[in-house]
């Protein structure tokens, strides 16, 4: 949970291809925040979530293409019948637990709401395989100039942990640069774009 996404603009000139957005917003304007961002490069926007919540509550913006599905299935499955390349993403599904050993209220619920609405068990191995098979499955459709914006994702012992761990392990093993960390503040994250 952060807003590492304000960011994005910081670190594009043109959208080559849709901008895409794996986990829809939850009350911290990266849906919003995105739709703009598409709008101002005239370039589709593509929103995935699990849950069908956030596309009810934010009706009220127009041409998003809202998919309901797990990520990385759509990422899969979906993603190469839409012919298209992938400028802009932004991966901020599957929710993290930033501490094992200290049970926050808030963890607990949303455990309780990934294994009782969706039958998933909410772990961080879990949770990073599910990033990881996102990024795999786009790797193919991203623009040369691609930007990825990797929430909740960090350095620990100079190893990278978080959502997307393993994603920028792999995004720097194929040449991406990282162009922009925060760690402390309003949220926590990384953006990546390759050719730097």
């Amino acid at each position: 949970m952060g807003k590492i996404f304000e960011h994005t603009k910081n670190y594009i000139d043109n959208i080559h291809g849709i901008v895409l957005e794996i986990g829809s917003d939850r009350y911290e304007g990266s849906t919003e925040y995105f739709y703009n961002l598409a709008k101002t490069h005239a370039v589709d926007f593509h929103t995935v979530d699990i849950d069908s919540t956030p596309s009810s509550r934010l009706a009220h913006l127009q041409d998003i293409n809202w998919h309901v599905k797990p990520g990385s299935k759509w990422c899969e499955v979906d993603l190469p019948l839409l012919d298209v390349q992938v400028g802009c993403v932004y991966l901020d599904n599957f929710d993290y637990n930033w501490d094992i050993n200290t049970a926050a209220p808030w963890t607990e619920e949303q455990r309780l709401f990934y294994k009782k609405q969706l039958d998933i068990e909410m772990t961080n191995t879990a949770s990073q395989i599910e990033h990881l098979k996102q990024c795999l499955a786009l790797f193919p459709y991203l623009s040369e100039d691609a930007v990825i914006v990797c929430d909740d994702t960090y350095t620990y012992n100079d190893c990278w942990i978080g959502k997307c761990g393993a994603v920028v392990v792999y995004l720097l093993s194929q040449g991406f640069d990282i162009v922009y960390e925060q760690r402390l503040g309003d949220g926590v994250g990384v953006i990546l774009k390759r050719g730097q």
